[in-house]
């Protein structure tokens, strides 16, 4: 959190894309200039959220209920709380209730919002990380994303994805210090992810 208040002390837009009841919305929206948009497609999740945001109508804090992912449809969801995923091979043998929930591309949402610029974009897709940062292909190219804080679940395939965009993931270390990824063998969790300067 301290490198994420850090990162934002100038304000900025935030992707909050698997906002759950609003852990990370409740800690960033009363950051100066900070303007979230948070997905969470599931509905208690969602409702809570919303719920919560009643109290604090000054934020700028906008709600969405539906996922992003690399096309425009629905998927299929096993619910399990906040480690609810669309992954197939998750939760193999256990008798998951499955929802259908909304998905599309965070470059069609940049481009219908008119937003130009992303300074942070949380990505906590509990296994679908590539499949959302493909539907960010476009703006990550253009280099129109400044940081992603990624919780990577498998980093050998969202590192070669984020190379080939001009992105490099980066450990989180004591007092904020980033530290390039340079083995993907690397242990899973939340990493930055910063585009690549010439």
């Amino acid at each position: 959190m301290g490198w994420i208040r850090q990162w934002l002390s100038r304000g900025g837009v935030v992707i909050d894309s698997g906002a759950n009841v609003g852990q990370m919305v409740l800690s960033l929206a009363p950051l100066p200039g900070v303007s979230i948009h948070a997905f969470e497609p599931l509905d208690n999740a969602c409702d809570w959220l919303l719920e919560c945001l009643t109290r604090y109508p000054d934020w700028s804090v906008s709600v969405k209920r539906f996922g992003l992912s690399a096309t425009d449809g629905c998927i299929s969801l096993q619910v399990d709380g906040a480690r609810s995923t669309a992954r197939t091979d998750w939760y193999q043998g256990k008798d998951l209730p499955v929802t259908q929930i909304s998905v599309m591309p965070l470059d069609d949402y940049l481009r219908d919002e008119n937003v130009e610029r992303v300074r942070l974009w949380k990505l906590d897709v509990e296994g679908c990380e590539l499949e959302a940062l493909k539907g960010a292909r476009h703006s990550l190219r253009q280099q129109r994303i400044d940081a992603l804080l990624i919780e990577v679940s498998a980093v050998a395939p969202v590192a070669e994805f984020l190379k080939a965009c001009g992105y490099r993931l980066h450990l989180i270390g004591p007092g904020g210090l980033l530290t390039q990824v340079v083995d993907t063998m690397t242990p899973t969790g939340n990493m930055v992810a910063l585009p690549v300067k010439e």
